[in-house]
């Protein structure tokens, strides 16, 4: 039996994931209700003021967590406002504080494209431009999404200031 696309529960149902919409929780939730017996719902999180990392990876370790979490994940989305300021609580994590960076440093590459654009070079500038959509995900997965990037932010800055072959004339 399948309740809003999600597979049927087991007796120990685990969860897994970074980022969490509320309704499909409530909704998986709801489901552990409908059978008897001890259904708990678990999270596995690995948050970056309590994970301790893999010594091998340097990867955060993910760690069971159980329903509880959800009152903190309510109270984390009521300091939601709170983000950008002072107070934010996560704003000085070593990830918050390389985001801010990129921001920085994707608007200076900007500025440096935009000084010498020409219809020639445009492709290229639009690559380098799209680079940020490719950085997702959370903690390690992240950071090896972003050194993809930023390798390929080298190659891709090495050709725009390469000048383009001028075509000569057959004789």
């Amino acid at each position: 039996m399948t309740v809003l696309g999600y597979p049927p529960c087991r007796p120990r149902a685990s969860y897994s994931g970074n980022k969490l919409d509320s309704r499909s929780f409530k909704a998986r939730h709801q489901q552990g209700r409908q059978f008897d017996g001890d259904v708990t719902l678990t999270l596995h999180l690995a948050p970056p003021i309590l994970g301790n990392r893999d010594p091998v990876t340097g990867a955060l370790r993910k760690r069971e967590f159980g329903p509880w979490v959800m009152k903190v994940f309510r109270i984390l989305a009521r300091l939601k406002a709170l983000r950008g300021t002072p107070f934010d609580i996560f704003g000085n994590t070593p990830e918050r504080k390389m985001e801010r960076r990129l921001v920085t440093d994707y608007e200076t590459t900007l500025q440096g494209l935009l000084a010498n654009l020409n219809r020639d070079s445009h492709p290229i500038a639009r690559d380098i431009a799209a680079l940020p959509e490719t950085i997702r995900g959370f903690g390690h997965v992240k950071e090896r999404n972003l050194e993809k990037a930023k390798a390929r932010e080298i190659d891709l800055l090495d050709a725009y200031r390469r000048p383009a072959p001028k075509a000569s004339a057959a004789e």
